[in-house]
């Protein structure tokens, strides 16, 4: 006995194969892009507020940070701590100890005028004492996270003349400008440190050049003199420039004769 099948499901069926070789032909054709795992993160961490930035996928501040003191898993040595991120021996700039951080508790709204005195909502800490507004001539800046701090923008190198404003380079803030910081005897002139009594570009003052064929030596009063011959008892050396030999640790005693292993030059002889 012969079995009729609607010609509707005759339909449906040869649809339904012609979908299907379509689809097959398309894969078959079609490039499928990969993207690499390398360039996949997984455990993405949701961007850290300044001045915390991210390490192993956690949110700290470099500055204060042990574990991570200045750089990711640069971690301090026992017994030492982490303070402006460097590693030391105790806290520095006024900071002081609290629990196992460096913080200054004249504006540290966690610890306001002692370790653990925590401000109220709405509260930041001026000058060691909790306040609704700074005071002082300190100026209102996040940092840690969202934490206010009243912060002199005068001498703070991380907020220097503004908020989030970092001296970098070896520089620090002074009256709201990063400034190169010199040893004694040297003068900041731009980026750089001279000793303005021997320095020909720099003589006496920062950007006070010496005349072609003038040396620059210092004078009686201790700052730089430009003269056709060198003054003060200095020697001219190289035939440029005026030192002196009894404490010039590279021209010790005469010219070109430089102390080794960085000894000093003291009364014209290395030690």
């Amino acid at each position: 006995m012969k079995r009729y099948i609607p010609a509707f499901l005759v339909i449906a069926a040869v649809s339904s194969a012609a979908v299907a070789t379509a689809l097959i032909s398309a894969c078959a054709t079609t490039a499928v892009v990969d993207t690499p795992d390398a360039l996949v993160d997984l455990d993405a961490t949701p961007p850290c507020v300044a001045p915390l930035s991210v390490c192993n996928n956690s949110c700290i501040d470099p500055q204060r940070d042990n574990g991570n003191c200045g750089a990711c898993n640069q971690a301090c040595k026992p017994g030492e701590i982490c303070a402006g991120g460097k590693c030391s021996l105790s806290c520095g700039g006024g900071s002081i100890m609290c629990g196992a951080t460096c913080t200054t508790i004249q504006t540290d709204p966690s610890n306001c005028g002692k370790c653990g005195n925590k401000c109220s909502g709405g509260e930041v800490c001026s000058k060691g004492k909790c306040a609704l507004s700074c005071g002082g001539g300190t100026t209102p800046c996040e940092q840690d996270g969202g934490a206010t701090f009243c912060l002199d923008l005068q001498a703070s190198d991380d907020n220097c003349g503004k908020c989030g404003a970092s001296c970098e380079g070896g520089t620090t803030c002074q009256t709201g400008s990063c400034t190169v910081v010199c040893q004694d005897g040297l003068t900041p002139c731009t980026d750089l440190c001279v000793n303005v009594g021997f320095d020909k570009k720099n003589c006496g003052a920062c950007n006070k050049p010496c005349n072609f064929g003038e040396v620059c030596s210092p004078n009686d009063a201790g700052s730089g003199t430009c003269a056709v011959s060198c003054l003060g008892g200095t020697t001219l050396c190289n035939g440029t420039v005026c030192n002196d030999t009894a404490i010039d640790r590279l021209n010790c005693g005469a010219c070109n004769n430089e102390c080794e292993g960085g000894t000093p030059c003291k009364n014209g002889k290395c030690q």
